[in-house]
């Protein structure tokens, strides 16, 4: 147990363990049961998931405190003088275990081998807390600033040096935001809109998170943390649970929505050329001009030649010339798909034609 606290080795020459630091030792056990006790209060949750959750969190809370004793990491502003621990790291870490457990009763879904994003910062804490409750693949951090960043690695390699635990798994830390970075390959997201609340608006920065969210497949779900009490994502997100009011700190209560993406993967910016090259191709007030670089491109991105079947005595689809939008869709009087088939129309009415 001496080990798992974080104590240091003792060489066989030198002297047992004083009981100073037994007695911190067993302290901080205590004052992990206390917290499980306190910041766990989860009628829906089952004894066994908060006994592995306890477990969970002393190996975070060690991890955490080693690093400290080390000097390469910093604790917490207003922490445990012991652990280096502030109450909001002790609630996250409790929120994502009771996001995972509720995922898993309701969707019967676990995240073995799947991929983890912290998207709003943590200094690498939530990262950690990710990797202890659940077998991830890979655990990605986005941090705010460089030393965020490099407190991030410290914290994840101590964690896989010190062999105190079973997890296996590949880890990064990146200092961009959720806006500029890739992140399409998740099946699980965190993000706490909340942190950014005295710089922009919730709403607008849930929005621009939906918007990359887009990316990712059909069955990606997404935990986010907002003040806001309504429903801040479109159709293409359903809800899976809420949990209203929960308390961060003495000053901060939030609103926890997990959402798992229906809709399937799109191209954002694939999806936006093409409406710039539709709203284009309609400004112009004609569809029989269509310059070689947009005829490219519509090939390229898989839109395709129509029906063979489907011909007109002005053109002749068979011999593989480029399409207008309004060849596809279908337009007006110049168009040689005069009748749109209800596909066309269908597809038209999702671009806003």
């Amino acid at each position: 147990r001496a080990a798992i606290r974080g104590a240091r080795a003792v060489t066989s020459g030198a002297q047992p363990v004083s009981r100073c630091e037994e007695e911190t030792n067993k302290r901080r056990k205590g004052r992990s049961r206390v917290h499980v006790a306190n910041m766990f209060p989860f009628s829906d949750v089952g004894r066994g998931h908060v006994i592995q959750t306890a477990r969970a969190f002393e190996e975070f809370e060690s991890t955490v405190a080693h690093c400290i004793d080390l000097g390469i990491y910093t604790a917490a502003v207003g922490g445990d003088e012991e652990t280096g621990l502030a109450e909001s790291d002790m609630s996250y870490f409790y929120v994502l275990a009771r996001s995972l457990e509720m995922i898993a009763s309701i969707e019967e879904i676990n995240f073995k081998h799947g991929v983890f994003y912290d998207l709003s910062g943590s200094c690498g804490r939530l990262g950690l807390g990710a990797a202890l409750l659940e077998h991830f693949a890979k655990v990605e951090c986005l941090e705010g600033t460089k030393e965020h960043g490099e407190e991030a690695e410290h914290l994840m390699k101590e964690f896989l040096l010190r062999g105190t635990h079973d997890r296996d798994f590949d880890y990064m830390v990146n200092t961009k935001s959720f806006m500029s970075h890739k992140w399409a390959d998740a099946d699980l997201v965190f993000f706490d809109s909340t942190l950014f609340n005295t710089y922009i608006d919730e709403g607008t920065l849930v929005d621009e998170l939906q918007k990359q969210a887009e990316g990712c497949a059909a069955g990606t779900y997404i935990i986010l943390l907002t003040t806001w009490k309504k429903n801040l994502l479109n159709e293409d997100f359903k809800v899976v649970t809420i949990d209203r009011n929960r308390r961060i700190d003495t000053e901060k209560t939030v609103n926890v929505w997990i959402y798992r993406k229906v809709s399937a993967a799109v191209d954002y910016k694939k999806l936006k050329e093409m409406e710039r090259l539709l709203k284009e191709d309609e400004e112009r007030g004609t569809h029989a001009h269509v310059d070689q670089r947009t005829s490219d491109k519509l090939l390229v991105d898989g839109i395709g030649l129509p029906p063979a079947n489907l011909k007109s005595p002005s053109h002749d689809f068979t011999v593989g010339t480029p399409m207008t939008p309004s060849h596809f869709f279908g337009g007006g009087g110049d168009s040689p798909q005069v009748s749109p088939t209800p596909k066309s129309k269908a597809m038209g009415a999702f671009f806003g034609l």
